[in-house]
């Protein structure tokens, strides 16, 4: 009794920095130390993917979330059964580096949707951010954030388009949070929804989800204390 191994998956001769389960627990996305983002199959017990590293400078990933399509939440015009069926793994594997690159590929392929750089010329340290239905949280301990993006595929009128038209980046530094959204964040815009600094040094945030409509944003500082929003 109690808790048995039932795989084992030895894949890179690099440390695992992020994991997060989606899908339901289906899918399970790795992090890797060199950049690498690996995504397993935890039903079959096999890896869909295996991708190159997400940054020219192969930067450890330090944040991993993803988000998969849902056809009562992302204003989807109505389809056939079997097409939503064979959409029901389709979304986006949302992965922030320590060198500020802030990447998107396909949950199903791991081919690069989109990528913007140089969020930061700060090194930068996160925890593993948690995506809820109104955005995604990325904890990044950097000062400031100018975009460069560089887009790979279109997104335009499709579940990815959908995907980023519902989805928040909570960045959240050192010395402030700041709130923007994925499609301005996409095309280079430095407009925020809300911006706080902080009268302390943070080391540490993550989203807590209370109930449908409340979350609730933990803040660790420097000094020890901790603090809730």
């Amino acid at each position: 009794d109690g808790p048995h191994c039932k795989a084992v998956f030895s894949l890179q001769n690099s440390s695992v920095c992020g994991l997060q389960f989606a899908n339901h627990g289906v899918k399970l996305a790795v992090g890797y130390e060199h950049g690498q983002v690996a995504m397993l199959d935890t039903t079959t017990s096999s890896v869909l993917f295996l991708t190159s590293s997400e940054s020219d400078t192969s930067s450890a990933v330090v944040s991993l979330n993803a988000k998969f399509s849902d056809t009562s939440c992302l204003n989807i015009p109505q389809e056939p059964v079997s097409d939503i069926s064979d959409n029901s793994g389709k979304g986006l594997v949302f992965i922030m580096t320590r060198d500020a690159h802030l990447v998107a590929i396909d949950s199903e392929t791991g081919n690069m949707v989109y990528a913007t750089s140089e969020l930061s010329a700060e090194k930068l340290q996160s925890h593993s951010p948690q995506k809820n239905d109104s955005g995604m949280q990325a904890n990044i301990q950097s000062e400031n954030t100018q975009d460069n993006v560089e887009t790979t595929t279109t997104i335009d009128n499709s579940y990815f388009a959908q995907i980023v038209l519902n989805s928040l980046v909570l960045l959240c530094s050192e010395s402030e949070l700041s709130l923007q959204s994925l499609s301005s964040m996409i095309e280079g815009s430095n407009k925020y929804t809300r911006k706080v600094d902080l009268v302390k040094r943070c080391c540490w945030t993550n989203i807590f989800k209370k109930d449908d409509k409340e979350r609730v944003l933990v803040v660790l500082y420097q000094t020890g204390d901790i603090e809730l929003r």
